[in-house]
């Protein structure tokens, strides 16, 4: 039989293999410009919108894109999700609808093995009838509002995309609708449930990132578009505080230190019999 101190030292040894490491532990993911991943696509399909010479459905939007065509465009450091359709558009021949795609490495959370237990993504709605009217006159898109609410989900694309060559006619489709909020105002923080796909990455699951949609079409009679939607600050965006965040919660493993511990002891004291 194992003597009484054997025994004890096991089950001491036990106990700290199979209790969590100091509880959770909460991860903020915020990459600058240079180290983001982060876009809009637009389907409206007429040259010269924003400066562009070439329709924005086949144009890449990226801040790099947007910066060599039109330096003066404050579409540069912005995101956008919108939604329109042929009686709402101010063109009968094209659309305002608009999408944003994102992604975060979380391979430091894979590697570490904890176990996510929440996941966030967070981004800050701008006063976008404020910002873009001053640059033309009349704001491109009614902002959200509590008598304007926009229904908006985050959804997990069915492929690859590439912020450098990512276009509304050539993004990926939709692999799984992750959560949906009511966007109801502006300078504020719109926050996502993304737990089931930061859950699976770390599970090994292959990270397409995310993707922004609005549900409904909105109507606003003050805007160019005729539509309201919502204008994020991107990653590129000057105050660095107000850019895209992903936030991920963790129980760190239980240490490994313990465990070994306990299969040493356990020997010597098999040893010992």
């Amino acid at each position: 039989m194992l003597s009484q101190r054997c025994l004890a030292t096991t089950l001491l040894a036990a106990s700290l293999a199979f209790t969590p490491a100091v509880g959770q532990v909460t991860t903020i993911l915020q990459p600058d410009e240079a180290a983001s991943k982060d876009v809009f696509t637009y389907e409206f399909a007429n040259p010269g919108l924003f400066g562009v010479s070439t329709p924005p459905n086949t144009t890449n939007l990226d801040t790099e894109t947007l910066a060599v065509e039109n330096p003066m465009s404050p579409l540069g450091i912005l995101l956008a999700s919108s939604k329109s359709d042929v009686s709402t558009s101010s063109d009968p021949d094209s659309a305002h609808s608009s999408r944003t795609w994102i992604g975060f490495d979380v391979s430091g959370v894979a590697a570490s093995g904890a176990d996510v237990l929440s996941a966030t993504l967070n981004l800050y709605v701008i006063d976008g009838e404020a910002l873009v009217g001053s640059i033309l006159g009349q704001p491109a898109f009614g902002n959200p509002s509590p008598a304007s609410p926009l229904p908006t989900g985050v959804y997990l694309p069915d492929g690859t995309w590439n912020e450098q060559t990512i276009t509304w006619d050539n993004e990926p489709g939709e692999q799984m609708l992750l959560s949906t909020i009511n966007l109801t105002g502006v300078e504020q923080w719109a926050t996502w449930d993304v737990t089931a796909a930061v859950k699976a990455w770390a599970d090994g699951a292959v990270n397409n990132g995310l993707f922004i949609e609005q549900e409904e079409v909105v109507a606003s009679a003050t805007a160019l578009t005729n539509v309201a939607a919502a204008l994020y600050a991107s990653s590129a965006f000057d105050n660095a505080a107000v850019r895209p965040f992903l936030s991920i919660t963790v129980v760190p493993e239980p240490t490994s230190l313990a465990l070994a511990a306990l299969l040493a002891i356990g020997g010597v004291c098999l040893r010992r019999r």
